[in-house]
């Protein structure tokens, strides 16, 4: 028998479900309303520790790189429960090197 690999899976979701607001009123295709639902996943292949330390390593250079300084997100962020990524609130340039970065990571996604 082959030998068992080990996977990391995290799975994340955009968009959002809802065809009704309140009343019942169909709400599909109206503004703010999601026009698409996305499931994804994504598999690491090495140590999870060893991604969280890359990932950690990468938030502290943005956070203290001064290209970003008085970035509300990335303020928010430092000044709550510290700094995470997440495409909705970081700006193009932040999205970019987290985009950059992953690609070096041993992943898959599925989406």
């Amino acid at each position: 028998m082959g030998k068992i690999k080990e996977f990391h899976r995290f799975l994340d979701e955009a968009g959002d479900t809802a065809f009704y607001g309140k009343g019942r009123i169909n709400i599909v295709g109206r503004q703010g309303v999601s026009n698409t639902f996305i499931l994804g996943m994504v598999k690491f292949r090495e140590p999870l520790d060893e991604v969280r330390r890359k990932v950690v390593e990468l938030q502290n250079v943005i956070t203290n790189d001064p290209f970003y300084k008085d970035i509300p997100s990335i303020e928010k962020k430092k000044n709550d429960k510290g700094f995470f990524f997440h495409a909705t609130d970081d700006i193009p340039e932040v999205r970019e090197r987290f985009f950059k970065f992953i690609k070096n990571l041993d992943c898959s996604t599925d989406f």
